[in-house]
């Protein structure tokens, strides 16, 4: 697909460029993109049909901890941890989309709440310090081909419920209008929940991505969950920007994602300092998306450029 040209093209001008990069990081890049595309696939069908989603790292930290600590106490081992963070993700997405159907107060501000709510509880939960499952046998998603199976199975299912049922055209009719969506009989607030239980359902299986692969996951206060959810974001984003919207944003997004790896490994290797990373990424996007999902910006500089 042209979209990757995009992601390789960066890659290869980095192996050209810089000697510390070389064939044996194009594993790296691609495992460090996959599990980043599983959270983007719950912030898929939000941005489907117009919702925000700031709460989503802060389900996946507090899913992983509640269905971690439990499954070790119980011995449930693996799929324990995978289907109990699941469980715990689409309860908190259920919350929130509990409130923003009653209430109708608007899903960025609803998020933004819940977000400290469910930072404290994990926080309080683990007693501040996280959960920490190395020392078992579970850490194996992190490893070729669990990893990949794993992915792909979120990412089709995904793809399943956005383009092959009734309910994932439903979420784009009324993303596209939502008002023309409720004169043809489809409640635009009840699908709008039902997209925030979704997500956060997914920020459970990536929860158990994260936990299962690195060991451990860290209790976070004070809006520290934010990171998570902005690469996803990012993902989603940048995606549909190099796909130029021709292809299903399930592919897109992991294109997105690989970008997005690329560019802090760019900066990192060009010796930026972390504390600019994040600003150099954001500049970068806007560039990117401004040059890509807004065509007018081209043909107002060929127009200066003719006069």
């Amino acid at each position: 697909m042209a979209m990757f040209a995009i992601p390789m093209g960066l890659l290869a001008i980095m192996l050209v460029s810089f000697p510390e990069i070389s064939f044996a990081n194009i594993p790296s890049l691609f495992k460090q993109a996959l599990f980043p595309t599983v959270l983007s696939c719950g912030l898929m069908f939000n941005f489907a049909c117009g919702n925000w989603d700031l709460a989503i790292g802060s389900e996946a930290v507090l899913a992983a901890i509640l269905a971690g600590r439990f499954s070790i106490e119980m011995g449930l081992g693996l799929p324990g941890i995978i289907i109990g963070s699941i469980i715990v993700g689409a309860v908190c997405g259920s919350v929130t989309g509990m409130i923003y159907y009653f209430t109708q107060v608007p899903t960025i501000i609803v998020t933004v709440g819940l977000l400290f709510v469910y930072e404290c509880l994990g926080s309080l939960v683990s007693g501040g310090a996280g959960i920490n499952i190395s020392s078992t046998g579970y850490v194996v998603l992190g490893m070729y081909p669990q990893n990949i199976i794993y992915g792909l199975t979120v990412m089709f299912v995904a793809y399943f419920l956005l383009y092959r049922t009734k309910f994932g055209y439903q979420v784009r009719a009324v993303g596209n209008d939502a008002n023309i969506a409720r004169t043809n009989g489809i409640g635009a607030t009840r699908i709008k929940a039902l997209c925030l239980v979704i997500s956060g359902a997914f920020a459970g299986a990536y929860a158990a991505a994260t936990l299962c692969s690195t060991g451990i996951t860290a209790a976070t206060t004070q809006m520290g969950t934010m990171a998570t959810a902005f690469d996803a974001m990012m993902s989603y984003l940048v995606g549909k920007a190099i796909s130029f919207n021709r292809n299903n944003l399930v592919v897109s997004m992991f294109a997105g994602a690989l970008v997005m790896q690329d560019v802090k490994l760019l900066l990192l290797v060009a010796g930026i300092p972390t504390a600019y990373v994040n600003a150099c990424i954001a500049i970068i996007i806007l560039v990117l998306m401004a040059l890509t999902s807004n065509p007018q910006i081209w043909s107002r500089f060929k127009r200066r450029k003719n006069a």
